[in-house]
């Protein structure tokens, strides 16, 4: 719009988007997927538009336009952005205030749930006026919840039957002949499958009403589980052994199911700059006290283990000195049943040489002519070497 003159409309046109429309986001910006048919105005021509409009000294006001420039990929340093100018109140100070909010609070005007890209314009021009016309000089705005979804798109939820974990094969017309094969009920429009995600897609499948969708849930003849966020869901199985999922329609997460994690940040949005300050003092209070409890364990377990090993190297040391004294036992009774060496030694022969127990086994004596003669045994070579010949006898 013209700032000079709101009631004058620049550009109001819907934009051709380059890519197909996965979600279009009908609870927020209220276009539908008709509303797009037959529109030629294409991002380029947007640009080109803003290009010739604007100069180096054309001022741009606007809420949060930083998002705007960023879209259209344009550089332009002389802007006026109303969600600078305008703060909450305690504790949501630390947020910055949604043009709901401040036109509200600033001009006590309720803007409706879904956009409108001239009324929001002229709503931001209007609250910066206020601002100028108090020098600056205005009051923190109250903070109101918005709504994460109007009845516009509960009601559209209701209708869908969401699908994921989505194999690559699977095609738009697939799901379509799956319900119709399984359940007989016609989906109104099946959306191209999101993979950006990886390797398993996502989509909605959309029925007329929600008796339709969920009676295409429930004519499925597979079973029930709990998956996720208590959402209740089922499985279609392929030829091949793999599965789809398929969420029951109409029903949201039941976040309690994750965990105290969203409830203690929804918390500290709500606590005042002091109140964080002391939680997060605290939070590192209770890492520090249990990183020293947790070293402590440590230390405890280091020393289990250092009197475990201790206890082990005694055992051993035991169990050997025990070996050892058995053993020299076994080789002292060995001892006291065997002979001393001196008593297995022979006398000494008549010759006044004396035979060594080894020589002895080894030789055998044998009688002639009344001299005792040792003749050496067979196949001994080192007594055969040593022993004298036999002498011959006279007579």
């Amino acid at each position: 719009v013209n700032a000079d003159n709101p009631e004058e409309i620049l550009l109001d046109t819907l934009v051709k988007p380059d890519w197909p429309v996965t979600d279009y986001r009908t609870f927020v910006n209220g276009i539908k997927k008709e509303h797009l048919e037959g529109v030629t105005f294409t991002f380029a021509h947007a640009q080109q538009f803003m290009m010739a409009l604007c100069s180096e000294e054309t001022v741009v006001i606007g809420h949060a336009i930083n998002n705007d420039l960023m879209t259209l990929k344009m550089e332009h340093h002389c802007v006026v952005d109303s969600a600078f100018l305008f703060k909450y109140k305690e504790p949501h100070a630390h947020m910055t205030p949604s043009l709901a909010n401040v036109a509200l609070g600033v001009l006590g005007r309720e803007m409706p749930d879904t956009h409108d890209s001239v009324n929001d314009s002229r709503q931001s021009l209007y609250v910066l006026e206020e601002y100028v016309k108090n020098n600056g000089v205005v009051e923190p705005v109250q903070y109101f919840p918005k709504k994460r979804y109007g009845n516009s798109r509960d009601a559209e939820r209701a209708c869908e039957v969401f699908l994921h974990r989505i194999p690559h094969k699977c095609k738009e017309e697939h799901l379509t002949a799956m319900f119709l094969s399984h359940t007989y009920v016609q989906p109104k429009d099946v959306p191209i499958i999101d993979f950006s995600r990886g390797d398993r897609g996502r989509c909605p499948v959309i029925f007329h009403t929600p008796q339709h969708a969920l009676l295409a849930y429930e004519t499925l003849e597979t079973e029930e589980y709990v998956g996720n966020f208590g959402v209740r869901q089922k499985k279609v199985f392929l030829r091949d052994g793999d599965y789809i999922c398929l969420k029951r329609p109409g029903v949201k997460f039941d976040r309690k199911k994750k965990g105290d994690f969203k409830k203690k940040k929804s918390m500290d949005r709500g606590a005042t700059a002091s109140d964080r300050k002391e939680n997060k003092e605290q939070k590192v209070d209770d890492h520090k006290e249990s990183k020293r409890e947790h070293k402590d364990d440590e230390e405890d377990e280091r020393r289990r283990l250092k009197k475990e090993r201790k206890q082990k190297r005694d055992e051993l040391r035991k169990e050997r000195e025990e070996r050892r004294k058995a053993r020299e036992e076994r080789h002292d009774k060995r001892r006291e049943r065997e002979p001393s060496r001196s008593e297995k030694r022979p006398a000494s022969s008549s010759r006044g040489r004396s035979v060594t127990p080894s020589r002895a086994s080894a030789s055998r004596k044998v009688e002639v002519r009344g001299r005792s003669e040792s003749r050496p045994r067979p196949g001994n070579k080192r007594n055969m070497s040593k022993s004298p010949a036999p002498k011959k006898s006279r007579r």
